[in-house]
């Protein structure tokens, strides 16, 4: 990589410092002397034993030499870097799931089933009214009372739902949700489910945590019992005191426990006695006290402890007049978090307040909630600290984005150096929204009347039994063909290319543009459509706008089939244009785009490999082929300790596998850097970072005719990152480095006489090396000496 050096900084590039030294020896020492600080030129004669010449033989003493002139040019400095040439996007080209074209058919022919049925109850009813006759007077006011009331309380219900939707929709309760119709017998609303999700049965820790909070106060008691009583002599008055103390630095493994000892004027020894019981069990090596009369503080280090366990141990003290125990104490190491998952309570109809309880056991620990609508939950809240304390608290967080009225099962995570502690999962019902409860009373509300207004009508035509069967057989058969035609929709929403057998593939390295065959099914061509979005519906006349549809007319517009404005509507105008199109394929005209009819890439497309072939079935899920983009892109995998050296927009030239020279520009810098297993591909990657992490650098070519043919070719990019425009240079041959520090070039002047000039140094240029330079009496087009190294 090229540098901009200091004037007087030596470190010139290596291939031209094998000059500057010779060819400063060559410079009389009295010559030297003559030169004036400040960069003066200075005439000098010919110290030479050859002559000289204007021409590009010159010489002197034994070494060849040239002569070139100053020149006023742009330099630029660049980066050197391996990289591969290839295509920019891989993509996989399966075969769609979907409706099959039978399946529909059964759709269909269901529809047409019910259609029939409908016909046949409407006209039953007609002649079950037609016999009809009137009835008593007094049933009849009964009727009408009926629906009278009904239509009143379906008013109050929808003029409930009005103020509902001004208040936001909160959570359904008594004063956002009316009564239905006394008379409706259809209603499957079960009401707010808050008080179901707040009748939880406790996590099976609760008992745990309770049974621990009790032993805990028991343990304190016997604790401050144990320290209450005086120690335990075995021996006469000359016996040792012992005192057991407290302990410290307590962890899930270890402790250190401590007291004091007063030996009484005979030498005497200690240890301490330590277990999960009051008999102890384990004692720790035997340590000596001396035999002074004073007291001294003791202490030994407990390891290999069980965590979350409870530890009893004493001091004892031991001399020839006898044994003293210290007091029993107990303590606790520290042990994984104890978690219970409390109650839920509905706060709106989207947002549910989860509780529940921590005890963090003496270890710093987070918790968080994770809830979700099915038993493998998959929403978590975010994590909390519950701190480092001893004992159990309370905690509570707040979930939105609820589904009104769905269950979701939830669960409190605790974790601390120990592990981690799932409490029992609870469920919950988030609290219906009060309109979509209002909604049902008013359709409740609806029924009702619908009911009363046919009593009513049974009364006034006193048609009896026989109507009230045929309107209710009449509805039964309206729902049926509802439900079906609402079947029938959805299927063919879903509809896939109903051909079943690849009878064409492409070959691998063929190039596919829009509109041209990617694959043939049954014989009928599958063409390429440029886009972002995969068709994830059919399209035809009727389906709710959406980006799928306004990409299906860009594809039109551009194959010359619409010739309107492009838009998200599946119009007449498309229809027309996706039957032009079908015929144009030789395809049958269904005004349909089924899945599986294109294919959808970002652009035109090189078959990388193909997994059909020919004569086999079309699976659902298949893949029928990979490819790439057929756009050349260069990737470089820089080292990190250059990424300072390269910026977006920087150009470059890249030298191809032929040795051909093409222009091209970074389009984009990576900002971290990856492993790899191997080593860089970046050839001055060697010695910067030493770790084989890159930075990923991509560069697109400006002549894509220049690159095209190569997939994967390794090439050099020299990435031009630094320019001088319009200076003055020399080639880097020609600099002199100066004992006295600096640099000069050798000018030969008038008359043949030659001259050091000083020269300050700036942006080197190695591709074409040379170097820019500046000085007091340097100008373009002075001729000056050159190696011919």
């Amino acid at each position: 990589m090229s540098s901009q050096f200091p004037t007087s900084d030596p470190s010139i590039s290596p291939r031209w410092t094998r000059w500057l030294a010779p060819r400063r020896h060559r410079v009389a020492p009295g010559v030297l002397a003559l030169i004036v600080v400040g960069g003066v030129i200075v005439a000098i004669t010919v110290p030479f034993g050859g002559s000289t010449s204007s021409g590009s033989g010159v010489t002197d003493n034994q070494y060849p030499i040239s002569t070139q002139t100053v020149t006023r040019e742009t330099l630029s400095s660049q980066t050197q870097v391996s990289a591969t040439l290839g295509y920019a996007g891989s993509y996989s080209v399966t075969i769609p799931t979907g409706t099959t074209a039978s399946v529909i058919a059964q759709a269909h022919s269901s529809v047409q089933d019910a259609e029939t049925a409908v016909s046949e109850a409407k006209a039953a009813l007609a002649n079950a009214e037609a016999t009809a006759r009137p009835q008593n007077a007094s049933t009849l006011l009964a009727a009408k009372n009926a629906v009278s009331a009904d239509e009143t309380t379906l008013q109050a219900a929808k003029a409930q739902l009005v103020s509902d939707d001004q208040l936001g929709c909160p959570a359904s309760s008594s004063s956002t949700v009316t009564s239905p119709a006394s008379g409706s017998t259809a209603s499957s609303y079960n009401g707010n489910s808050s008080s179901s999700s707040n009748s939880i049965s406790p996590d099976s820790s609760s008992s745990s945590n309770a049974s621990t909070s009790s032993s805990s106060s028991s343990k304190d008691a016997d604790a401050l019992l144990s320290v209450a009583l005086t120690s335990q002599s075995i021996g006469d008055a000359s016996a040792p005191d012992a005192t057991t103390g407290a302990v410290d630095q307590t962890t899930s493994t270890s402790t250190t426990v401590t007291g004091t000892v007063s030996p009484n004027g005979t030498d005497t020894t200690y240890e301490f006695e330590y277990g999960t019981s009051p008999d102890y069990g384990e004692t720790t090596r035997s340590t000596d006290a001396g035999s002074g009369t004073s007291t001294l503080s003791v202490s030994e280090s407990l390891t290999g402890l069980a965590a979350g366990a409870t530890y009893h141990y004493r001091l004892v003290a031991t001399n020839t007049d006898g044994t003293t125990y210290g007091q029993d104490a107990t303590f606790e190491t520290n042990a994984r978090p104890t978690v219970t998952t409390g109650a839920a309570t509905s706060v709106s109809a989207t947002a549910e307040s989860l509780a529940g309880a921590v005890n963090p056991n003496g270890l710093d620990t987070t918790y968080f909630f994770e809830y979700g609508p099915t038993a493998s939950l998959g929403e978590k809240t975010g994590a909390v600290d519950a701190g480092a304390a001893q004992s159990a608290s309370s905690v509570n967080t707040t979930v939105s984005g609820l589904v009104a009225g769905k269950t979701y099962d939830y669960t409190l995570v605790a974790t601390n150096a120990l592990g981690t502690v799932i409490g029992t999962t609870q469920t919950f019902q988030a609290a219906d929204s009060s309109c979509v409860v209002q909604r049902a009373v008013i359709d409740d509300d609806l029924s009702a009347l619908s009911e009363a207004q046919n009593a009513l009508q049974v009364d006034v035509l006193g048609q009896g039994s026989s109507v009230t069967t045929a309107s209710q057989a009449l509805a039964a058969d309206e729902a049926t063909e509802n439900a079906d035609e609402q079947a029938l929709r959805t299927d063919e929403s879903q509809a896939v290319n109903s051909n079943t057998t690849f009878t064409a593939v492409p070959a691998i390295g063929a190039v596919i543009r829009r509109g041209e065959t990617v694959y043939s099914l049954n014989g009928q061509p599958v063409p390429l459509f440029y886009g972002t979005v995969t068709l994830y519906r059919a399209l035809s006349i009727g389906v709710s706008d959406g980006p799928d549809v306004q990409e299906l007319e860009e594809n039109l517009v551009a194959l010359g089939f619409e010739h309107g404005g492009v838009s998200d509507q599946f119009t007449s105008s498309t229809e027309g244009a996706v039957k032009a199109w079908q015929g144009s394929l030789g395809e049958p005209e269904t005004g349909v785009v089924a899945l599986g009819d294109v294919v959808v890439e970002p652009g035109p497309i090189e078959v990388a490999t193909v997994t059909a072939s020919a004569g086999t079935p079309a699976s659902a899920g298949a893949v029928v082929l990979t490819a790439t983009s057929t756009t050349s892109v260069v990737t470089v995998d820089l080292d990190p300790s250059l990424q300072s050296d390269v910026k977006a927009g920087d150009p470059v030239t890249i030298t191809l596998p032929n040795n051909e020279n093409t222009p091209g520009v970074v389009s984009s810098v990576g900002t971290v850097a990856t492993s790899s297993s191997g080593s860089s591909s970046n050839s001055n990657a060697s010695s910067s970072s030493g770790s084989g992490s890159t930075i990923t650098v991509l560069v697109t070519p400006t002549n894509p005719g220049a690159t095209a043919g190569y997939d994967q070719a390794p090439v050099n990019v020299s990435i031009t990152n630094s320019t001088a425009p319009n200076v003055l240079a020399v080639p880097v041959d020609a600099l002199l480095a100066l004992a006295s520090g600096g640099y000069a070039v050798e000018e030969i002047g008038s008359g043949g006489i030659h001259h050091l000039v000083a020269v300050s140094l700036g942006l080197f240029d190695d591709q074409a090396g040379m170097v820019q330079v500046s000085g007091s009496g340097l100008a373009a087009g002075q001729t000056i000496v050159v190696p011919n190294v």
